[in-house]
């Protein structure tokens, strides 16, 4: 199972040669691989024979239920609230856009929920941090991360433009979707199929009016986003992965 572009990944240490051979020797052994991307199976077509696209699943049961807690941050910050949840890794997320759009609006709150800022960006996770509207979290438990994404008004998604991300389809998309929420969305083509139900934007100016545009109208496309996010639990997953187990 093929979830991330691992020769491209930069988040600690390693040879990314060293990876691709390891990886090429895998798929060389395998009768069945499964890749979690559109552009991941691209990359993987000398195995096409095998390789199988399965889409990444989220935890739709336990963010699609109604939750009337709220965490205490949200009764000190003023709306409306957007927010992210999961690791916050600078190879991953815009934090440069981020501040960006903190700056440009300052009647908005940015809530950045989840496990340790990791930035070898360290002056601007510094910058960050000193923002007045934006509150990191630090780590979430698990449990109370729908209750986080209940009490945003707009999800968002930040992530940088690069290669690792270009095959990125990230779990946590499906969890906002269920919610019903709006969502806006950067650095991941692979989600820009979905734009007619969420927000996909191209820079911090972009950003900033798609942000605005669905704050001005959150309940478009409510349905149709909890809809589609039904179909994309792990039971379905868990499904559609022992058809093509029984089939070898």
């Amino acid at each position: 199972d093929c979830v991330d572009d691992h020769e491209a990944q930069v988040a600690i240490s390693r040879d990314a040669r060293r990876i691709k051979k390891e990886e090429e020797q895998i798929m060389d052994r395998a009768e069945l691989v499964t890749v979690t991307s559109v552009h991941l199976k691209k990359q993987k077509k000398r195995w096409k024979n095998k390789v199988h696209l399965v889409l990444n699943a989220g935890d739709v049961k336990a963010f699609a239920k109604s939750c009337s807690y709220q965490p205490d941050l949200f009764k000190k910050i003023k709306k409306p609230v957007i927010g992210t949840i999961g690791t916050l890794d600078s190879y991953k997320l815009d934090f440069q856009l981020i501040e960006r759009a903190a700056k440009a609006r300052p009647d908005w709150s940015f809530v950045l929920g989840g496990s340790p800022m990791v930035s070898k960006e360290k002056t601007v996770g510094e910058r960050l941090k000193k923002l007045k509207n934006v509150y990191v979290t630090g780590v979430i438990d698990k449990e109370a991360a729908p209750a986080y994404v209940n009490n945003f008004d707009v999800c968002i998604i930040p992530y940088k433009k690069n290669r690792y991300n270009r095959s990125s389809f990230p779990l946590k998309f499906w969890e906002f979707m269920i919610t019903g929420k709006p969502i806006v969305v950067t650095g991941l083509p692979e989600l820009e199929r979905y734009k007619g139900l969420m927000g996909y934007a191209q820079g911090a100016d972009q950003f900033i009016k798609m942000v605005t545009k669905w704050l001005d109208n959150p309940s478009r496309g409510r349905s149709e986003r909890v809809k589609l996010a039904r179909r994309h639990g792990w039971d379905d997953r868990v499904s559609e992965l022992m058809k093509l187990v029984i089939k070898l």
